[in-house]
């Protein structure tokens, strides 16, 4: 459901939709409904507005400073905010809500698609959505490529399918 909700923001607009806050009490599913919701809209940008709030020229010391909560820029050499934002919205759902909360790259608590139980697999390609650019030194500022969105929506709707199947 998310991944859908995930491409509806991409897709059904004249441009992207970005989440800029992104906590797992701001989904929600309506009574007896199917489609999932975003609940908390007061840091939901169409691109070109977040873009232009990242890229709005203030001085900075570090990638930081450029971002928006979660959507998230970078302090280009001469020290302004001068890019768009470099992040998407899988790659925060992958960090924030699937892989859950780390510590220096390790797994203080864990998200809704980590447990005892998650494939060797499916950590990686959680670990990949959530960092892209396997960056160590800042928070992750890549956005997931296609393919890898491609493969983690795969495993997703087969491992929905397996437990359909077992019920």
């Amino acid at each position: 459901m998310i991944m859908d909700l995930l491409e509806e923001l991409d897709t059904n607009f004249p441009e992207p939709f970005h989440l800029c806050d992104v906590k797992i009490n701001h989904f929600g599913l309506p009574l007896g409904g199917q489609r999932l919701k975003f609940l908390d809209l007061d840091a939901v940008f169409p691109k070109s507005i977040i873009s232009r709030i990242t890229a709005d020229g203030k001085p900075c010391k570090r990638h930081e400073d450029c971002d928006f909560f979660d959507c998230r820029s970078l302090c280009s050499k001469n020290e302004r905010c001068e890019s768009p934002v470099v992040n998407n919205n899988l790659q925060v759902i992958c960090e924030k809500i699937f892989l859950g909360w780390t510590l220096s790259g390790t797994i203080i608590l864990p998200g809704l698609l980590m447990s005892e139980h998650t494939t060797s697999s499916l950590a990686v390609l959680l670990r990949q959505c959530a960092n892209p650019a396997s960056d160590t030194a800042h928070l992750p500022r890549a956005a997931v490529h296609e393919s890898l969105k491609t493969r983690l929506y795969n495993t997703l709707s087969d491992m929905e399918q397996e437990v359909s199947a077992s019920l």
